[in-house]
Parts: C-alpha cells; structure tokens; sequence
C-alpha cells in the first residue's frame, strides 16, 4: 500500500515504502527512508531543520552512455539511467531510454560572483564541490544519430556545442570499427540542446 507522512503538521506526501524522503529548509536536508511498515514520522525523524521546510520524494539517477542497446556489441549507442531501486537490499536498476543517443554533454552555470541574482556568470562541464553547491543552471546536450546509415551520405561534419568546444569537438570517424561494421560518416545526425534552471539556493 502506500504510506503518508505524518503527523498533521508537517505537510502530507503520499509515498511507497521503501521510498527515499529529503526534508529540507533550503539550507540543510535530512534523507529518511519510509520503512516498509509504511510510515515515517518525518517532523522528528533525521536531523533537526528550523522552519519552514519543505519535504520532497527523493528520486536520484545516473544518466549515462552505453555503446549497445539490446545485446552487448550490437554498436547502437544508448541512452541509459541508473535509478534507486526499492526493496532490500537498496540498489540500483538500469533503465535505458533512447536508442541511438551518442553523446551526453552538462554544462554548469555557475553564480559565483556574488550579486546575488542567481544568474550564471561562468560555465564548466567539470564542476568541483564548491561549483555545485553555485549552479543556477545546466545545458544539456544530446547528440543522436538516426537508427539507420544512408550508404549514400557521408556526414564529415565538425560537432561543436557546449562541453564540446576546441579539441573536445567530435568528428565522426571513418574506420569501419564499429560492431555492425557500418562507417559512422553514414548516419544523420542531430543535436538537441535545452537550459535547465536550477532550484538551488546560494550559499
């Protein structure tokens, strides 16, 4: 069944058990586990956070990618994320998303140049700690190939975007190493970009 948190005055979620609960105030959190019991008393449970704070189901995942879709060596680069599983022991399932995902690029913006406007005034795709706990931004870039090659085109394009700049820019090669031993030039291809707004309250 599912579970509520209780009591009264702490705002109601409906949750599974197993399910992972941050509470926060905006500054510190605490992580809490609904028991499979169903019930989480979360007003008291964890560390103490001064009002007001807000609790949210805590849902992490890893995105990533692979170099097959199906079976191992099958040459279809894949979209894939890692999500906390339920259950004992805690875990991590695989779920794949997008056939034919190549490159997955993150460009954080960073406010760090204290005005307090919650804008990005420098990026990095290779945030430290410190950058995190500043981003007020994240551009995403996916660079997906079509499902199948046209043996009549040849793609010798130079892809550049975020996280892809100067020598990280990616030109595809014209080996037949790939698992289906088609050349990568014989694929379309298309980047999608979009900017993430991050709800992340400056230190």
């Amino acid at each position: 069944g599912q579970a509520s948190v209780t009591p009264d005055t702490c705002t109601e979620l409906t949750l599974m058990p197993q399910d992972y609960l941050l509470k926060t105030n905006g500054v510190v959190g605490s992580l809490l586990r609904v028991p499979a019991t169903g019930e989480v008393d979360a007003c008291t449970e964890g560390e103490p956070i001064s009002a007001p704070m807000q609790m949210y189901r805590y849902l992490p995942r890893l995105y990533y990618i692979r170099s097959w879709a199906v079976t191992a060596g099958d040459g279809i680069p894949t979209l894939c994320r890692k999500t906390l599983r339920r259950g004992a022991p805690p875990g991590w399932e695989d779920e794949c998303i997008a056939e034919g995902v190549e490159d997955l690029q993150i460009v954080w913006g960073i406010d760090d140049d204290g005005d307090f406007l919650n804008t990005p005034n420098r990026y990095t795709s290779q945030p430290s700690d410190a950058d995190l706990l500043r981003a007020v931004t994240a551009q995403v870039s996916l660079r997906v190939r079509a499902s199948t090659p046209d043996r009549s085109y040849s793609d010798t394009k130079t892809y550049t975007y975020p996280g892809r700049e100067g020598d990280r820019a990616w030109t595809p090669r014209q080996a037949d190493d790939e698992a289906n031993g088609v050349p990568p030039r014989q694929y379309y291809r298309k980047r999608f970009a979009t900017t993430v707004q991050l709800k992340n309250p400056l230190p």
